[in-house]
């Protein structure tokens, strides 16, 4: 279902964590999102590892994240996609998500540039015209996002 929607589902995984590789694809069967074969993986940088620069205050976690996330946009700037749904190995999908979903998606504009599937907003969203979409200001959170 999701694959009808995105030309790449990537989810960033640190290898060593393989049961969360293996709760996430059993959940996207059972909300009727995704197939293994769906899904891409993205073995992500493990920060922990990894030399922070001094700027970075968000943490290692945090840093690997960032990095993981970077290239997967690059991979899919350099393959041409047009769109790329990025995903973390813990996001939880509401059992009505395939359902609600299309719905969601139809009513993006056409110059949409980002699409958050969930997340922390640091300040207050603003309305639009589509009654089940908020334009975000300032959202944390990248469990889920096109």
């Amino acid at each position: 279902m999701l694959a009808d929607h995105f030309e790449r589902i990537a989810v960033i995984s640190l290898p060593a964590r393989s049961e969360r590789r293996l709760r996430l694809g059993t959940h996207l069967q059972k909300r009727r999102l995704a197939q293994d074969s769906d899904i891409t993986w993205f073995n992500a940088v493990n920060g922990h590892q990894a030399q922070l620069p001094i700027w970075w205050k968000a943490g290692p976690g945090g840093w690997g994240c960032h990095q993981s996330q970077l290239q997967l946009i690059r991979e899919a700037r350099k393959d041409k996609l047009h769109n790329l749904l990025i995903l973390e190995d813990d996001v939880i999908f509401h059992q009505d998500t395939a359902r609600q979903l299309p719905r969601y998606l139809d009513s993006l504009p056409n110059d949409w540039m980002q699409f958050y599937l969930g997340g922390q907003h640091l300040v207050p969203p603003l309305p639009t015209e589509h009654p089940h979409l908020l334009r975000a200001r300032n959202i944390n959170r990248t469990h889920a996002y096109a």
